[in-house]
């Protein structure tokens, strides 16, 4: 029920306009509230985030977006901002900067995490190319990690609730 609930204001508020209304221009959307303020023991929250690496935010790969916007001092803080906002159970985030690791795991200090090196197309690994983009999969101290295996440019990863109610309604 409450997952409808969002995604019905979520709908309402534009948040789910698609690329087309995206490229109409700017548009201000709702800030996200946290996902659960007082959890029950079964629910959990997984929030998935393309963060955009740094080597593909160009204004040649992206014209309709500002080149004002692209910069990682101005991503940085707006994707820290919201990361903590959501204040989700688990978090998996995609284009990950190797060097920007350090910064972006340093904003949930108190979360475990998986990393997964990606491949470029062409092969080799990224850092073949100058560059290295990472998967990382973050989980808060709500949540224990029971398996993992990476392939590839993929991570299977099974969590679970650290005393979670298993017979959730």
């Amino acid at each position: 029920k409450k997952l409808n609930e969002q995604l019905q204001r979520q709908a309402s508020s534009g948040l789910s306009r698609g690329l087309s209304g995206a490229l109409k221009g700017p548009k201000r959307i709702a800030r996200f509230s946290p996902l659960h303020a007082n959890p029950a023991k079964s629910e959990v929250s997984i929030l998935s985030w393309n963060i955009l690496s740094d080597s593909l935010a160009t204004p040649k790969r992206l014209p309709w977006v500002s080149p004002a916007h692209l910069p990682w001092r101005a991503r940085g803080p707006a994707l820290r901002e919201e990361l903590l906002a959501a204040a989700a159970d688990i978090v998996c985030l995609q284009e990950v900067d190797v060097k920007r690791w350090e910064e972006v795991s340093g904003w949930l200090p108190e979360y475990s995490c998986l990393l997964q090196s990606t491949k470029r197309s062409g092969g080799g690994t990224a850092s073949d190319k100058g560059c290295c983009m990472l998967l990382a999969l973050m989980w808060s101290p709500r949540v224990r990690l029971v398996w993992e295996e990476h392939r590839s440019r993929a991570m299977l990863a099974e969590l679970e609730l650290v005393g979670g109610d298993t017979d959730a309604e």
